[in-house]
């Protein structure tokens, strides 16, 4: 799609970076950076964020193969200056819902410069190609940043599953269709 998206190098992978556990590592990685874009609404959600989120993408950066510059140890002391889960909840809001947001999590407003753009439509044609729709509970626009994280998570696992089936033709073709939809 030629998004540039500041997310991890994702770039085709190499024979190695086609193994099974590296596959699983990538898809759990994006499901795991949409859970955290995704309102923090429980005490349990707030507390994962705040306590586990950190090493949990470290450990999944490092098993994906990705380069991260830095930035987990930037996230780490980011969320170290929440002093509780009521903190992280006012911050999340301030950012990402209170109009008017500062950080808007569509692509088409980065990418076009407004909503329901053409960038909205290459996706939903991206995802409709995969045989994932919208799900009725998921209240964004088929551009939010937390759709598209899911279907990278979901392009991964399906690779991790052919690979695993040792099908690298497939494993591939979908490793790489992922990377391109990141690039």
């Amino acid at each position: 799609m030629g998004v540039t998206t500041g997310m991890p190098n994702a770039a085709p992978p190499p024979a190695e970076a086609l193994e099974a556990d590296v596959l699983a590592a990538r898809s759990e990685f994006y499901l795991t950076m949409a859970q955290a874009l995704t309102a923090p609404m429980t005490a349990d959600a707030c507390t994962a964020m705040r306590r586990d989120l950190a090493d949990s993408l470290e450990a999944l950066t490092a098993a994906a193969g990705f380069r991260e510059g830095g930035a987990i140890q930037r996230l780490r002391r980011a969320l170290a200056d929440f002093a509780d889960d009521q903190a992280l909840l006012v911050n999340y809001s301030r950012l990402f819902l209170v109009p008017p947001c500062p950080v808007p999590l569509n692509a088409g407003f980065h990418l076009d410069g407004a909503l329901y753009g053409p960038s909205l439509e290459a996706m939903e044609a991206c995802y409709r190609a995969h045989g994932v729709g919208r799900s009725p509970d998921f209240k964004d626009m088929s551009d939010h940043l937390v759709a598209a994280l899911e279907f990278l998570s979901l392009l991964y696992a399906r690779a991790a599953a052919c690979a695993e089936a040792r099908d690298e033709t497939h494993a591939r073709a979908l490793a790489t269709e992922a990377a391109a939809f990141v690039d």
